[in-house]
């Protein structure tokens, strides 16, 4: 934890906070949708594991959505009056551009705030690796952020065969009695995880991929 803590004050784990003996909270940026990431050290014979759960902070989403559907109302307004004065000709009556200002801004909502949604888990996956390879540093791993990057991607790449072989058997066994085609389909999860743990063990040096993969459980469950 001191370690953590003397790393935060680098600047390296923006608003860090220590709670308790055996906990911390650590913020990843995903503009404009931002994140925590909460850990837990558990000391073990060998050294420590530290488990890590990824989370949406509730009131961010909840502020934009608010602003925009906020913003609505007087942007009818502003619009209707602005035309009113550079156009005299226009209908002189506030109703004729409710009528087609509010579909048009309406309607294309859902697209732009799944558009927000997306830009955000980007960039909150590349926040991500920075903040768990500087974590991961700090406690004595030897690599950075752009290692943890790497490591990702190979994992990915390792793993993506299995992934395409779960998916399909798991839409073969479509309609089979029993959980099979579930458990079918978790096999691309395992895999992957196996194979970030183990490529997150060797980008940083760490002896043991075991305790790689409980942390990567814990974000897993997030």
């Amino acid at each position: 934890m001191r370690r953590l803590d003397r790393s935060s004050k680098q600047g390296n784990l923006p608003g860090f906070e220590q709670r308790g003996d055996d906990r911390f909270r650590a913020l990843v940026y995903g503009d404009p949708f931002d994140r925590e990431l909460l850990g837990v050290i558990r000391d073990e014979r060998e050294g420590c594991t530290i488990d890590l759960e990824l989370r949406l902070l509730k009131k961010t989403p909840s502020l934009a959505v608010a602003l925009v559907v906020v913003s609505i109302w007087p942007g009818v307004w502003l619009t209707d009056s602005m035309i009113q004065t550079y156009f005299p000709g226009y209908p002189n009556a506030f109703w004729v551009t409710a009528v087609w200002y509010l579909p048009l801004t309406v309607i294309p909502l859902p697209w732009a705030l799944r558009k927000m949604w997306r830009k955000s888990e980007r960039i909150a996956r590349e926040e991500l690796g920075k903040t768990v390879g500087r974590i991961a540093r700090a406690v004595g791993g030897s690599g950075g952020w752009r290692d943890s990057r790497a490591a990702l991607f190979w994992a990915a790449l390792v793993a993506a065969p299995v992934i395409l072989a779960g998916t399909l058997l798991s839409l073969l066994l479509t309609g089979v009695p029993g959980q099979t085609g579930a458990i079918a389909g978790m096999l691309g999860a395992v895999a992957f995880a196996w194979a970030v743990a183990q490529c997150i063990a060797e980008a940083h040096g760490f002896t043991s991929a075991w305790r790689v993969l409980a942390a990567v459980a814990g974000l897993a469950a997030a």
